[in-house]
């Protein structure tokens, strides 16, 4: 399985603000999908995986960050109410791996799109290396 890495950092070394919003957001000319490297970074990839502290604040987002990706969530608590009923937990990035593997609507190895400053590094306690 292949899961594709990339991390936003601000010239100060931030990935976020104090609320959890990635810096690019921030950004004057961020435009959401569209710059920052987006479109190629997630071209291929049939899923997005992330832990919980990156996905909670895209629930507020104008629009969806993931249209036509499956979302992945690496959480032990349960999710906000508004959540979008689709998005598949786990716990544990053993099991969050598992869910990935055996995803529903992946004809093949289509890469998945790590997001977050700590999920590389869990994944790769747990021998998931993200590249």
């Amino acid at each position: 399985m292949l899961i594709k890495s990339r991390m936003g950092i601000s010239a100060d070394g931030f990935v976020s603000t104090a609320e959890g919003v990635p810096t690019q957001v921030t950004m004057p000319e961020f435009v959401p999908g569209v710059s920052h490297g987006f479109p190629e970074f997630i071209d291929g990839c049939d899923a997005v995986v992330m832990g919980r502290t990156t996905f909670v604040p895209a629930l507020g987002a104008p629009r969806w960050p993931w249209p036509n990706l499956q979302v992945f969530v690496l959480t032990s608590r349960p999710l906000p109410a508004n959540a979008p009923a689709d998005v598949i937990t786990a716990g544990e990035p053993a099991a969050l791996a598992e869910r990935l593997r055996t995803r529903a609507g992946s004809a093949g190895p289509a890469p998945a799109a790590a997001r977050g400053p700590h999920l590389p590094r869990r994944l790769g306690r747990a021998r998931l290396r993200p590249r």
